[in-house]
């Protein structure tokens, strides 16, 4: 850790030179050693500033979220990952699914923001895995009926040099067979975030349009879950209440991203001042527009009732950005993935474990090259 004092004399700097009023600790492991963190909300107290930090679901405490509140902290970011024990385990994440359930708790009740950070689509990972991580997340985003559904990342695993996941796409020919394929895999996802699907790489046994189902099935039930719990109308205070997005240029195609994201493109919404309440655009509106994603947010309980249609909706969202010939690949694959799962031919692997464990750095891959020895091995 940065000495405390050298911290706030570097923050001291900013707030003077930019009068910075808001600070984001770009930490993984923030506050951990709490004698450190002790002293660091003392000081920051003595500055009129607001911050958020990342840190370890295991690393916290009610009393220590208590501290970082009262010391003006807003948002507590956790690597959670999944909902799914087994999945944990998968990514050694060497945490409990308990540790995840009571820090985004803990932080909710100490007055804080927590937005939920999932990884789908590591080898392994099921139908029931994502189940799990959906009651996971209707959990945290539902503690409070001052927190917004909406606030969710959920990216896909993504193969990355010096990774265990990244020597074992390269074992199983997910990223090519040569040096050149592979240059152009690492080109392709170069400025790509983890939520795009067309670089993302299917690491399941199930066929890629199911997983590309999963992100939108898991803010579809959340906004369903919260529905439910605390009713429409506080489901659309929320939404306005986080938002200001109405009178922007529509520039974003409306897929299954950040959902708050996909809120700052829209340009027709408009808010019904008496209540402070959104009110929707048009559902044809927004699918002449193929802004799915938005039309998901924004009917919540609809989307629900046909959220089996998502496999439709990836594939129409695939023949524009692949074209037919990619989407009907797609299709193809997973109508006979259905057709072997119902004559009992498929069956998935239930040994799964720690990919650190199981994969051979370099050597064993056909074409290899020594010379990207220290590249493999990464960390």
């Amino acid at each position: 850790f940065i000495p405390v004092d050298i911290c706030m004399q570097r923050l001291d700097k900013i707030i003077e030179k930019y009068n910075v009023g808001f600070l984001y600790a770009a930490d993984e492991n923030f506050g951990t050693d709490k004698r450190w963190l002790e002293e660091f909300c003392e000081q920051i107290k003595k500055r009129d500033i607001l911050f958020a930090v990342g840190t370890r679901a295991k690393g916290v405490t009610p009393d220590s979220l208590r501290m970082l509140r009262e010391a003006g902290c807003t948002d507590v970011t956790y690597g959670n990952e999944t909902g799914s024990e087994r999945m944990l385990e998968i990514m050694e994440k060497k945490v409990s699914i308990e540790d995840n359930y009571n820090a985004v708790k803990w932080a909710i009740e100490a007055g804080m923001n927590s937005i939920v950070q999932l990884v789908c689509g590591m080898p392994g990972e099921t139908p029931e895995t994502i189940a799990e991580t959906i009651e996971f997340t209707k959990y945290c985003n539902t503690v409070s009926p001052n927190q917004n559904p909406n606030d969710l990342s959920v990216n896909y695993a993504q193969a990355l040099p010096g990774t265990p996941l990244y020597e074992h796409a390269r074992e199983n020919g997910l990223i090519g067979k040569t040096l050149e394929e592979e240059e152009k895999y690492l080109l392709a996802i170069s400025d790509r975030d983890a939520h795009d699907e067309t670089t993302t790489l299917n690491f399941t046994d199930y066929p890629k349009l199911t997983c590309e189902t999963w992100r939108p099935l898991i803010t579809i039930e959340v906004n369903y879950h919260y529905v439910k719990r605390f009713g429409i109308d506080q489901y659309f205070k929320v939404i306005a209440r986080d938002t200001d997005y109405f009178h922007r240029p529509a520039n974003d195609t409306g897929y299954y991203a950040n959902p708050k994201r996909l809120l700052d493109t829209l340009s027709f919404g408009k808010k019904a001042s008496q209540k402070d309440r959104l009110v929707p655009p048009s559902l044809f509106s927004l699918v002449i527009r193929r802004q799915y994603g938005l039309a998901i947010m924004m009917y919540p309980v609809m989307a629900y009732r046909f959220r089996k249609m998502l496999p439709f909706l990836v594939f129409i969202k695939n023949i524009k950005i692949k074209g037919i010939k990619y989407s009907l690949g797609v299709v193809a694959e997973y109508f006979s993935f259905m057709f072997a799962k119902k004559s009992s031919l498929f069956n998935s692997k239930d040994d799964y474990k720690s990919l650190r464990k199981i994969v051979k750095i370099a050597g064993d891959v056909d074409n290899d090259d020594n010379s990207m020895l220290a590249l493999r091995k990464g960390r």
